[in-house]
């Protein structure tokens, strides 16, 4: 007994958030609290089930935290990997919202690991909130063809690599047919993406994932797989924020073809757009969890396709979808 009583009077407790933007489980741990060499290996043994058990992890300024080396300082998150996550991004906006006590919408910016500057956040809603971020791509972004031999061309039949700030993902036309296939398909997909990465020379990326995508006449669906390089964590996840983007991204650069963009007027119920950002594109990702991401952005229209993908400019890039908190308190580490 006084063995056990000195063991849990010596351990550490972190305050957390689980939250689920869009199904992608992801946990918030207070970054003050853990030394940055430490937080790879703590995210590992915190996403396993047998502990809080998620998909991601994520190191944020606690709320309303008062920062007195800097009054000024905005919100920031770092990713468990160094990456960029947009889900999570969206996740800690959410918590921002539900934890200043301000009536909605609201509207912040946040600062993350993997871009250089902050986004913009909005969160609106009643009884269910879409958390959506503005990306500041700018030009900072690729997509290329997952073949390098001289000529290859970007084709919807044969996929792409897309490369983001602080994360690249490997987009694969159709989604392989899970039914009754178990952990059996899902080792075959870890070694199959392993395999891509190793191929197109990406192992020495912060994060990067496979895509798997499928397109309908009403919308687009995709299988998310995402390693992080500093956990090295394979994860099938029931969402991805960053994939979604890559994807539409990569659908606008192809032209945008019949079924894979909605109108403004056939948005399904609980899907929304920033009512302050017009768009020319607009898709509706539907992820594995059941909840969609939708992707808007502007792209301008300048000089001929013939001229090459560096005409390709999407601008105001907003990603958005539902939000909500499962869990708060203390972890033991």
């Amino acid at each position: 007994m006084f063995w056990y009583q000195h063991k849990m009077n010596a351990a550490k407790w972190i305050k957390f958030f689980k939250v689920s933007p869009g199904g992608n489980i992801t946990i918030l741990l207070d970054q003050t609290q853990v030394e940055a060499a430490d937080r790879a290996p703590l995210a590992a043994r915190l996403m396993d089930k047998m502990s809080l058990g998620a998909e991601q992890v994520g190191f944020i300024d606690w709320p309303g935290k008062k920062r007195k080396s800097n009054a000024d300082a905005l919100p920031s998150i770092k990713m468990m990997g160094g990456e960029f996550c947009a889900n999570a991004v969206r996740a800690y906006a959410g918590v921002l919202a539900s934890q200043m006590g301000d009536s909605l919408p609201w509207r912040g910016k946040i600062e993350s690991s993997g871009l250089s500057a902050p986004v913009n956040a909005y969160v609106m809603g009643s009884e269910r909130l879409d958390a959506s971020i503005e990306i500041p791509l700018g030009n900072d972004f690729r997509i290329s063809p997952l073949r390098s031999s001289e000529g290859d061309q970007l084709s919807l039949d044969k996929g792409a690599l897309v490369s983001l700030p602080g994360i690249s993902h490997i987009l694969l036309p159709g989604i392989p047919d899970s039914e009754g296939a178990g952990l059996e398909l899902d080792n075959d997909l870890m070694l199959s993406a392993a395999n891509r990465r190793r191929e197109l020379g990406l192992e020495d990326q912060p994060a990067v994932g496979c895509i798997w995508f499928d397109l309908k006449k009403d919308m687009v669906s995709m299988l998310p797989l995402v390693w992080v390089r500093d956990t090295n964590t394979c994860c099938l996840e029931t969402s991805c924020g960053s994939g979604a983007l890559a994807l539409a991204l990569f659908l606008g650069r192809m032209g945008g073809k019949p079924g894979t963009g909605m109108p403004r007027d056939a948005r399904p119920s609980g899907v929304f757009s920033p009512p302050f950002a017009s768009y020319t594109n607009f898709y509706w990702i539907m992820q594995p969890s059941g909840e969609a991401l939708w992707v808007s952005y502007t792209l301008q229209k300048n000089g001929s396709e013939t001229e090459g993908a560096n005409l390709f400019q999407p601008s105001n890039i907003w990603l958005g979808g539902a939000f909500n908190i499962i869990a708060r308190g203390e972890a033991l580490i």
